[in-house]
């Protein structure tokens, strides 16, 4: 029973709140499957929201009124039309054995990763040693517990890291009456799947399906395993993972000729990934740097109002990530919770006396276990491919590029030997950066970015001659 409930107040209860997304026209290009993880990791984001403003203002937490709550984004969504039929039902079906064998691969992938992450052997230590100990305080107090985040033998509980993880696992101890410590970790796994559902969904109303069939497939099997040999099972790597990645997959898919329809999505998703973990706030930033300069390049060879349409339509990118930590932030100032990590090495202190170290460690875990894979092949196949204008992918490229870099350069701030620091962190700080890469260079190897999408949205027009998109 202890499983049904906190099952029911971690999955059920946010697709609630997000059950308008089922119904958005603007997603209609989305398979019913990705729609709905959509619609439950939206919900996701908006009940830790909830919560977390709840325990801001005093309110301790309870099941019924957040039911209540639930109930209103469920009668608005039944009262929304049905979205029409999408555009990836349009295109050519795969052959019978194609589906096969792309149904077969993707099921042994999720029946090994599940397998994984129900044994517990890609359980991170840190859902023990922090995450969950967060959560379970958070569950106690029905609250967030600002007065013992303080205290300095907490210290270790990391008291700034952002809410949405240990909150969304405090709301389904709270709902169950205990912490399933075993289910944590599948709950991973259930991030992992909803994001390749989503990059499968959206990749093949762009680069057609038989070439998003492979890119999902190689990108669900690599992040998999990256992520069960870095035992990231039950910290916040999964929610962090799928933001970003729906971020960087909704802005890559975009073309140069037509105008963006689904920026809300991504800017939500930043959201998501600066509320999750600090590394978010890196991605945010890289993401929407990315997409300025590329609108910014764009724009140049269009239209005045073209280019400066698209020019606000970045800085409405970045406004939802800014509120997010902006909101985290005052919470943190104004209930005395210390805004820097207390048991970090301080900011100011740069050395490079381990700099062999950091780079050499670093380079093997990049290449370890079956990451080489998923940076290596995508390489490969973009060679064979030579594509046209890589500046459509730059949101995601600088994600690929940057974590990496802005890892080597928080080992940087080390007193002393950072090797131990390296070997536990960077598997999983990566892993975001590695699922940007595969999803960048299957964009670039299989889509047209002159071709305009076949079903436009209404209104919306396009003035640039079709052209077939390469498919395998």
């Amino acid at each position: 029973m202890t499983a049904l409930l906190f099952a029911a107040a971690v999955l059920g209860i946010p697709l609630a709140f997000g059950a308008p997304i089922l119904r958005l026209r603007s997603l209609r290009e989305l398979s019913l499957p990705a729609r709905t993880a959509l619609a439950w990791v939206a919900g996701t984001l908006v009940l830790a929201v909830l919560l977390t403003l709840m325990a801001a203002v005093g309110l301790r937490w309870a099941p019924w009124p957040v039911l209540v709550l639930a109930v209103v984004p469920v009668l608005g969504a039944l009262r929304m039309q049905a979205p029409s039929q999408s555009f990836a039902s349009a295109q050519p079906e795969l052959r019978r054995w194609e589906s096969f064998a792309a149904g077969l691969g993707a099921a042994v992938i999720a029946g090994a990763g599940l397998m994984q992450f129900s044994a517990g052997a890609a359980t991170s230590a840190d859902l023990a040693y922090f995450w969950g100990v967060k959560a379970v305080h958070f569950a106690l107090d029905r609250g967030m517990g600002f007065e013992w985040m303080q205290l300095p033998h907490l210290a270790h509980l990391h008291p700034n890291y952002p809410p949405l993880w240990p909150v969304s696992l405090a709301w389904g101890a709270l709902v169950s009456g205990s912490m399933p410590w075993a289910l944590a970790p599948m709950l991973t796994w259930i991030y992992l799947a909803a994001a390749g559902l989503f990059v499968h969904s959206l990749l093949r109303s762009a680069i057609g399906r038989r070439a998003a069939t492979a890119v999902a497939c190689l990108w669900f099997a690599v992040v998999t395993g990256s992520m069960v040999q870095s035992f990231s099972g039950g910290s916040a790597e999964g929610p962090l993972l799928l933001f970003v990645t729906v971020a960087v997959t909704t802005l890559v898919v975009e073309r140069r000729d037509e105008e963006p329809t689904l920026r809300w999505l991504a800017a939500g998703a930043l959201a998501g990934a600066v509320l999750t973990k600090n590394e978010g706030a890196v991605a945010a930033t890289l993401v929407v740097a990315g997409t300025a300069v590329r609108d910014w390049t764009w724009g140049r060879s269009t239209t005045r109002e073209a280019a400066a349409r698209r020019a606000r339509q970045s800085h409405r990118l970045a406004v939802p990530a800014l509120a997010a930590g902006g909101l985290w932030a005052a919470i943190r100032f104004a209930h005395g919770v210390p805004l820097a990590d207390p048991i970090r090495e301080s900011a100011l202190h740069l050395s490079f006396d381990h700099i062999d170290v950091i780079f050499k460690v670093c380079v093997r875990l990049l290449l370890s276990g079956v990451s080489w894979i998923g940076w290596l092949v995508p390489l490969v196949a973009l060679a064979a491919a030579r594509p046209r204008q890589p500046l459509r992918v730059l949101p995601g490229l600088l994600v690929a590029g940057g974590l990496p870099v802005f890892a080597v350069f928080y080992y940087l701030h080390a007193v002393h030997d950072p090797l131990e620091l390296i070997v536990w962190t960077f598997p999983r700080l990566i892993q975001p950066a590695l699922s940007a890469w595969i999803v960048c260079l299957g964009v670039l190897c299989f889509g047209d970015p002159s071709a305009p999408t076949p079903n436009p949205s209404p209104g919306v027009t396009s003035h640039t001659a079709p052209s077939r998109s390469r498919t395998i």
